[in-house]
């Protein structure tokens, strides 16, 4: 901190007669006030979006012969009275601070409430209002009880209360909003400078004073909280699309962040403890932050290929008030690639029954899924009596129907059989190929894909000859045996 006091005494001659005379009067204003703005957080560097921040100011009462037997008593009200700080000011070369070099690095913590004097200082027990001068940009301490002003005791004294100790340390709290526009010291990192004045009058004489001072600040960036989110988290077929959205916070009541975020994508070789810390391929281009977020670019096709375990990283720039920063994760940020289960639904031609012997018979297989239309071709199996089940239909075996078809729109019809002539059930079994986006999958049950061949019933019918003739009594019928002559009537 740097403290300065103001005082001056000044000496005169004349000549009367002839005779020169010399006349040294004493100091016409001796008051000495030694005034320390700061420090904040206790001199240690602060970080921006801290927030509560102790920070204090110290006046005491350097005064000399003959006032430093009395007591100064601080002058509230409008400039140049008051207890006035500016928080932050590019130099420590004018107080108050010109207003090209004022700045917004910090912002008093509840403007309008109260700061509270040290025990055992000159203003112990006290309460001020903090004010702004919205005209110099300072703050203002004006102590809350009607009339009440702050009284530094002689220089040395060491009590507690008004006028019974030499100077007063007053606390509040500030929170830090920004790193400094300007770096006004020349020690590591960014800083700002506090000013302080006051203006007392001293009990012995009446005379009054000013006193100004410094103190500096050493203000850095912070590390922003940076999420992401993997525009899918679930399954995505080979070569599908998968983008990536990054969400840069400020740091409590810091600025919201800008600059870039640049993103990348490690496939499932590439991946450390399930995660994407490295490496990896860089997805499209840099992307400028927009009220703190940004999204990449697609990564699809070939980048997307291989199946497995996917995962994103977001690297953040930095700006002036946040340092780079990075987020993988192995949730969020990952994806699994894999070809889907599709749905196989088959419905046969005829279905049910009973059919003739050597009905023709077809199968229609319809395949879907939750991505893409399918593609591949599906192979047709027909189960006959020896080999159909009435509760599972045909699970395996069965004779393939002529040629794989290839699927239209996911739709696909076996060709058309007549080996159907045995009686008894017959049962459909579709297989699917499978393509880029799906598994190979087959279906079969015991309804729609089955049907009966049943042959129809036979009737007989006799004729007796001669037929509806009376035979008359006497008259002569020879019945003959097989291969023999008849004898007798």
């Amino acid at each position: 901190m740097r403290i300065g006091a103001c005082g001056r005494g000044t000496a005169f001659g004349f000549v009367m007669l002839g005779v020169l005379f010399l006349a040294v009067l004493p100091a016409f204003a001796a008051v000495g006030l030694g005034v320390a703005p700061g420090p904040i957080n206790g001199g240690n560097p602060v970080s921006v979006g801290q927030t509560n921040v102790t920070a204090k100011y110290q006046i005491q009462n350097t005064s000399s012969t003959p006032e430093d037997t009395g007591t100064v008593t601080l002058q509230n009200g409008a400039a140049p009275n008051g207890i006035r700080e500016t928080l932050s000011c590019a130099t420590d070369a004018n107080s108050p601070c010109l207003a090209g070099d004022l700045d917004t690095v910090f912002a008093v913590v509840n403007l309008g409430s109260a700061a509270s004097g040290v025990g055992s200082s000159a203003c112990a027990g006290q309460t001020f209002t903090i004010t702004a001068d919205v005209t110099t940009g300072e703050i203002i301490f004006t102590p809350d009880s009607g009339g009440a002003q702050v009284i530094l005791g002689p220089p040395g004294s060491t009590g507690s209360g008004p006028g019974l100790n030499d100077t007063c340390v007053i606390t509040f709290a500030v929170n830090v909003l920004k790193v400094p526009s300007v770096d006004s010291g020349p020690g590591t990192g960014i800083q700002t400078d506090q000013l302080g004045r006051v203006r007392g009058i001293a009990s012995v004489d009446g005379l009054s004073g000013t006193g100004t001072g410094s103190g500096i600040t050493t203000v850095n960036p912070a590390t922003p909280p940076v999420t992401t989110q993997s525009s899918t988290n679930g399954t995505v077929v080979p070569g599908g699309s998968v983008s990536d959205t990054v969400t840069v916070a400020p740091v409590g009541p810091g600025p919201t962040p800008t600059g870039t975020v640049t993103f990348f994508l490690c496939n499932p070789t590439q991946l450390t403890s399930g995660q994407c810390p490295t490496g990896g391929t860089q997805i499209g281009t840099v992307k400028t932050l927009v009220s703190g977020s940004a999204t990449s670019d697609a990564a699809s096709g070939a980048t997307t290929t291989t199946t497995g375990t996917y995962c994103w990283r977001a690297e953040y720039s930095g700006d002036a008030n946040y340092t780079a920063a990075s987020h993988t994760d192995g949730g969020l940020e990952c994806f699994t690639v894999q070809p889907l289960t599709p749905s196989v639904t088959t419905l046969s031609s005829p279905t049910g029954g009973p059919v003739l012997p050597g009905t023709s018979a077809s199968d229609t297989a319809t395949v879907s899924g939750t991505g893409p239309t399918p593609t591949g071709s599906v192979t047709f199996f027909l189960c006959d009596p020896t080999t159909s089940s009435p509760v599972t239909g045909c699970p395996s075996g069965g004779t393939q129907i002529g040629t794989p078809k290839t699927l239209v729109n996911g739709v696909a019809t076996s060709d058309s059989t007549t080996s159907t002539t045995k009686a008894g059930l017959y049962c459909w079994r579709a297989e699917y190929s499978g393509d880029a986006n799906y598994n190979s999958a087959k279906d079969t049950d015991a309804t729609n894909e089955c049907f009966t061949v049943s042959k129809l019933p036979s009737s007989t019918t006799t004729q007796s000859n001669p037929s509806n003739t009376d035979v008359q009594a006497g008259s002569s019928r020879r019945c003959r045996g097989p291969g023999r002559r008849q004898r007798g009537p």
